[in-house]
């Protein structure tokens, strides 16, 4: 069930304003699968929308315990009325997981092949490893694969990977997402200084073990400098909780739980100042925004109530708007009505 908009709730006795309230524009369906067969499954879908009005979309297929859940590449011209082979980018094995593209200062864009390999070290670091980079200097029509080495971890060294897109900073460096996997797992920021050829780990963004798993941390900067990171520490179970950093992400606290469980929380701060958040569970795809830098929020709006990954991809497309990206497939049991990857537009009404 599709809710138009929602209240915005910015204190006990605020009343929003209606250019201030969430609310749903359009959703297409990018790709569907009426299949009953479990193979058919579409999880993970990351699109990039370039500014020469390609689409470029990856996602997986295949059940979710299934060994191998091969990952697909395909491209659009003309909005994703249809969809052709994107030959400018070729998978090894395969595998792709999610995608993140950042824009450099160059103008070209990179993003990272989830895990890292070639982990040497010893439990709780410091963990060396080789993070598979991808570039493009064509705005995602062709990449180039190239191996930039990772150093400092404080994991075991078993399954740690970069998350999320680059952060710039005003030094020049990019700040990136890294998360291990394992339990307990722990999430925490790297940085580059050189344009993602190397990267050092930072810090953590949440040393509390209490709050369960702390995973894919969604991390943006606001105009204010400050930076907030959003986390997972569950998939049904335990609530998103946010961290902040006032010195550049050597350091965070102010633990503050949000209204819901979520995994992979992608967070972005639009141009009018509103700050959103789309996150989901294996039942259901929400969202979320705030107007005061992320410390309350409005109440959950909903994108979509059935089976997925909950996973999502969002990318601004206006300084009031943003497109969210995700799957509605089979995950625990198979879904009457097969499975497809839907594309909803969604923001703030213009005054």
């Amino acid at each position: 069930m599709l809710l138009s908009a929602v209240v915005l709730v910015v204190g006990l006795c605020a009343v929003a304003k209606p250019q201030d309230v969430l609310t749903i524009f359009n959703r297409d369906v990018l790709i569907s699968n009426l299949s009953d067969e479990t193979v058919d499954q579409l999880h993970y879908a990351s699109l990039y929308e370039s500014p020469n009005e390609n689409w470029y979309l990856t996602y997986h297929t295949g059940a979710m315990d299934a060994a191998e859940m091969p990952g697909r590449t395909t491209m659009s011209s003309d909005g994703g009325e249809t969809w052709s082979a994107w030959e400018g980018l070729t998978l090894e094995e395969g595998v792709l997981f999610h995608i993140f593209p950042t824009r450099l200062a160059d103008d070209s864009l990179i993003f990272f092949q989830t895990w890292l390999d070639d982990l040497s070290g010893v439990p709780g670091g410091p963990t060396t490893g080789t993070a598979h980079m991808y570039r493009s200097t064509d705005d995602a029509h062709t990449w180039t694969k190239y191996d930039a080495p990772v150093t400092g971890m404080p994991y075991a060294p078993k399954l740690v990977t970069l998350w999320g897109p680059g952060i710039q900073m005003p030094d020049g460096r990019l700040l990136w997402g890294i998360m291990s996997r394992e339990v307990p797992s722990i999430a925490g920021v790297a940085e580059t200084s050189d344009s993602g050829q190397s990267f050092q780990y930072l810090a953590s963004v949440l040393d509390d073990p209490s709050v369960g798993q702390r995973r894919e941390p969604g991390i943006v900067r606001l105009r204010s400098g400050e930076l907030i990171s959003i986390l997972r520490t569950g998939t049904d179970g335990g609530n998103m909780v946010l961290t902040r950093s006032s010195d550049d992400g050597q350091s965070w606290g102010d633990l503050q739980k949000l209204a819901e469980p979520g995994v992979c929380p992608q967070v972005l701060q639009l141009d009018n100042g509103a700050v959103v958040i789309t996150y989901g569970t294996r039942y259901y795809l929400h969202a979320m925004a705030s107007w005061d830098d992320g410390h309350t929020w409005s109440q959950p709006i909903s994108l979509y109530e059935g089976q997925g990954s909950g996973y999502s991809s969002v990318q601004a497309l206006s300084a009031n708007s943003f497109r969210v990206v995700f799957d509605e497939s089979s995950w625990y049991t198979l879904q009457e009505g097969g499975n497809r990857i839907v594309r909803i537009e969604l923001g703030f009404p213009s005054d």
